[in-house]
């Protein structure tokens, strides 16, 4: 066994793995569905009844179906090490891993002049790469009263490396795209954008100099009309901290 007054155990982890996922049924196609006909003022919502009889209709749906989709598949490995100190008085979990999403099945936004709003598409690669560390001791440990502190600290790195495959209307080459079911009214939309990561709000930039001076229209006093299509803020945490204390 291991004598030592300093070290009371040092273990040692890796695992790899590579999972697949194949898309939702229905995808394939470009489908037809019940619908609701009108506006907010009147309406015709089908299957209708008129003389006791059940009339259908159906509206072609808003999304592209795609019979090239191919599955997903997602590659991660991970390696740590665990390390007990001074009589297992002190406690260190360093953990690192990565993960490497390809192909995956998404619904990119297209021009709403096609007369549809999405298309099912193998979008290109995804990366989340990170580390977790868990720091635990005993400040104090005796027969009547033990003090036990627990740091535990994550960082990880998500980077959306490139969209790419089956493309929308027009075959143009994405650089990015609005996330799906998210209302963007106002101009400002979480979306999938190459080189940041994945939610990143896009939207209008405000100019600025070569110093990071907003400019100013002399004219008017007012801001510089905004640069569409910008990506102006990163929902991803720089990381996530916590410590709990156990008094026994």
């Amino acid at each position: 066994g291991l004598r030592s007054d300093v070290l009371s155990y040092w273990k040692v982890r890796a695992n790899a793995a590579r999972v697949g996922r194949d898309a939702d049924p229905y995808l394939l196609n470009t489908l037809y569905s019940t619908s609701t006909f009108g506006n907010n003022t009147a309406s015709i919502q089908f299957p209708i009844n008129v003389g006791g009889s059940s009339i259908p209709g159906f509206a072609i749906s808003d999304r592209i179906g795609n019979p090239n989709l191919r599955p997903e598949f997602v590659s991660s490995f991970e390696v740590g090490t665990q390390l007990g100190l001074f009589n297992n008085r002190i406690d260190l979990d360093f953990t690192y891993f990565s993960t490497r999403s390809s192909s995956q099945i998404f619904n990119v936004a297209v021009s709403n002049a096609s007369g549809f709003n999405t298309r099912t598409s193998n979008i290109g690669e995804m990366t989340n790469r990170g580390i977790e560390v868990l720091l635990g001791g005993y400040p104090i440990r005796n027969s009547n009263f033990s003090w036990n502190v627990n740091l535990n600290f994550t960082r990880i790195r998500n980077n959306v490396v490139s969209i790419f495959g089956d493309q929308p209307v027009g075959g143009d080459e994405l650089t990015s795209s609005v996330i799906p079911g998210i209302n963007s009214f106002i101009g400002i939309a979480p979306s999938i954008a190459e080189g940041f990561p994945y939610g990143v709000i896009v939207g209008a930039q405000t100019p600025r100099n070569e110093n990071g001076d907003l400019l100013i229209n002399p004219t008017t006093g007012l801001f510089m009309p905004g640069i569409g299509n910008r990506v102006i803020a990163n929902p991803q945490k720089d990381y996530t901290l916590g410590i709990s204390n156990t008094f026994t």
